[in-house]
């Protein structure tokens, strides 16, 4: 067996009690959040199967073998070849994993006519995430390029860094700053009235702590610590207010700022232990 195969079939072993444990956890969340009860399974699925525990079975094997799918595709990211390609096929092989659970599993059947517009909410929530990593990644870059060049005196060398590193945050301020104020208008038209899946859940609890962490983890890995970060987190978050249902609260924003500090200093001491090693 070729050792890429080896791991990509080691990860997937990791990947399916990492997938199955979404089952417990996200419903968990939703309760919490909405101060309703705990739900695991959606009535469509539980009338497929007769019963709840089977509904429950069910979903749990469906969505630990979507969690063995992600962990599998990564081999994808490690071919040679183009990186563009590479994710493209990576994030297909993904998508068509996370459509085929959502089928069966009756995840937005809640009213047949509005399957497709949720789903389609929850795959651009996904191209949301590779959005993320993408920006950041071609932040990074750029920023590795333009040392290359100092270095071999192709470019100016700057006096130092900006006044709170505003300059050097930038792009990451504009990114954590975009993906905050334009998700959940643009997710709320695809939302469902009686349960607000894109909005209530997947936002609040999924993408904008990960667009959080990401963008604090990139700048502090590249700059050390952004001191404007988080406060402009806070802020980007602030518009989410205005909005009712679902309603929103400051301590989310204030969660999604510490995240963001967390995070970035995390990435400015692994900044520095990679400088180290080198």
């Amino acid at each position: 067996m070729k050792p890429e195969i080896k791991k990509a079939l080691s990860r997937a072993c990791i990947g399916f009690p990492c997938g199955a444990g979404v089952v417990c956890l996200l419903p968990i969340l939703w309760g919490c959040a909405s101060g309703g009860g705990v739900c695991l399974t959606t009535g469509a699925l539980v009338l497929s199967k007769g019963t709840e525990a089977g509904a429950a079975l069910f979903q749990f094997l469906c969505v630990g073998t979507l969690g063995a799918a992600i962990g599998f595709s990564s081999i994808f990211l490690e071919r040679e070849g183009s990186f563009l390609w590479n994710s493209l096929w990576h994030f297909l092989f993904n998508i068509t994993a996370f459509t085929a659970t959502a089928w069966n599993c009756r995840w937005f059947e809640v009213r047949g006519d509005r399957f497709f517009p949720r789903y389609l909410g929850v795959t651009a929530v996904l191209a949301a995430f590779y959005l993320i990593v993408w920006a950041a990644r071609c932040i990074a870059w750029r920023s590795d390029v333009a040392a290359i060049r100092k270095k071999m005196g192709l470019a100016e060398a700057q006096s130092g860094p900006s006044p709170l590193k505003w300059r050097e945050s930038l792009p990451y301020l504009v990114l954590a700053a975009a993906l905050f104020l334009l998700l959940r208008p643009l997710l709320a038209p695809l939302d469902g009235p009686d349960v607000p899946v894109l909005t209530g859940l997947l936002l609040p609890w999924l993408c904008y702590p990960f667009t959080a962490a990401v963008a604090g983890f990139a700048a502090g890995r590249q700059y050390g610590p952004c001191p404007l970060l988080p406060p402009a987190v806070l802020t980007a978050f602030l518009p989410n207010l205005l909005f009712f249902s679902p309603a929103y609260d400051l301590s989310q924003g204030l969660a999604y700022a510490g995240i963001a500090l967390v995070f970035n200093l995390l990435g400015a001491l692994w900044g520095k232990l990679r400088q180290k090693q080198k």
